[in-house]
């Protein structure tokens, strides 16, 4: 019977002891981080709840490094729906830029400095500065979120003044967005209604069109597939 269920379990004996004292290493340290817990919020005098222990369980490092907490803020705020799939996207690449400035930066490490010397970082690799001016935001956006998780640090940003500038964008003007209504082709002129229903062009046309004489932002456009149109007036979630 021994040998029939060692076989069964895909080994021999010495090779399945093996197995057996990995895993129970594997099992200590999962008891030792769910202690750790445990202790934490005791001392903390707060009431800890089913949802918050499996965070903290999964996120044991980042008690300690900043963009491990950041990394896994950002996961949790998505899978709770308070951002977007877009704002996910931008706030990953603020965690990557922070990634490559410095692959650990524990929150002791969070002084006055930070906020410069990522700065500097920052204007060696990212010409833009407004795409800087992201950078810092989104930093700026989970400081007070682990703050409020009990983390302790210093305002990095208390001293800096984070910098933007005006887009580049230059206003639409109305013979434009005549010329716009009528839809000109390497071919000759062919207004916009003439263009067929499935041509790309008048795909991209009619998004920018709409968004001009409704004056919704390309995020909204994006959601309209539901909303509702009624006598020229139109319902939507913003």
């Amino acid at each position: 019977m021994l040998e029939q269920a060692t076989a069964e379990a895909g080994g021999t004996l010495p090779l399945l002891a093996k197995r057996a004292k990995d895993y129970n290493l594997l099992i200590g340290q999962a008891l030792a981080k769910a202690n750790e817990v445990f202790v934490s919020w005791r001392l903390s005098q707060q009431v800890l709840t089913l949802e918050r222990f499996k965070q903290d369980f999964s996120t044991a490092g980042s008690k300690d490094d900043f963009l491990a907490y950041f990394k896994a803020k950002v996961t949790e705020r998505y899978r709770k729906g308070k951002i977007i799939e877009t704002t996910k996207k931008n706030h990953f690449s603020t965690y990557n830029a922070l990634v490559d400035f410095h692959p650990y930066i524990p929150f002791n490490t969070l002084t006055t400095d930070f906020a410069d010397d990522f700065d500097a970082y920052l204007k060696k690799y990212v010409r833009s500065l407004n795409t800087r001016w992201g950078r810092h935001k989104d930093v700026k956006t989970y400081l007070p979120l682990a703050k409020k998780d009990r983390m302790k640090f210093e305002d990095p940003y208390a001293d800096f003044k984070n910098k933007e500038e005006a887009g580049q964008w230059k206003p639409l003007r109305s013979i434009e967005l005549s010329d716009l209504e009528a839809y000109y082709t390497i071919g000759g002129l062919l207004y916009y209604k003439m263009c067929a229903p499935c041509m790309v062009h008048r795909q991209v046309l009619a998004r920018f069109l709409f968004s001009c004489f409704s004056s919704l932002r390309l995020g909204d456009l994006k959601d309209i597939a539901n909303t509702a149109i009624e006598n020229r007036e139109m319902t939507f979630n913003a």
